[in-house]
């Protein structure tokens, strides 16, 4: 989709060693939601972001911590 506006980096993850990916956007009861994948250079893992306006997020937090190898 092709959009008039550029925001840029409109979330990064607080730690910034750590790879973020694959954003997924959904609505739910008004706010909208956003899951990612974050690679720390051996794991993965997801996690959770909460805005309402689209363009301000918060980081709600994992969806669960990284599992020991």
């Amino acid at each position: 989709m092709k959009t008039p506006y550029k925001y840029g980096v409109v979330f990064q993850h607080r730690d910034t060693t750590k790879m973020v990916d694959s954003p997924t956007i959904f609505r739910y009861e008004g706010d909208w939601y956003m899951t990612s994948i974050v690679f720390d250079g051996k794991r993965y893992e997801t996690w959770l972001a909460k805005s309402n306006k689209l363009l301000d997020w918060e980081g709600v937090g994992p969806g669960g911590p990284f599992r020991p190898m």
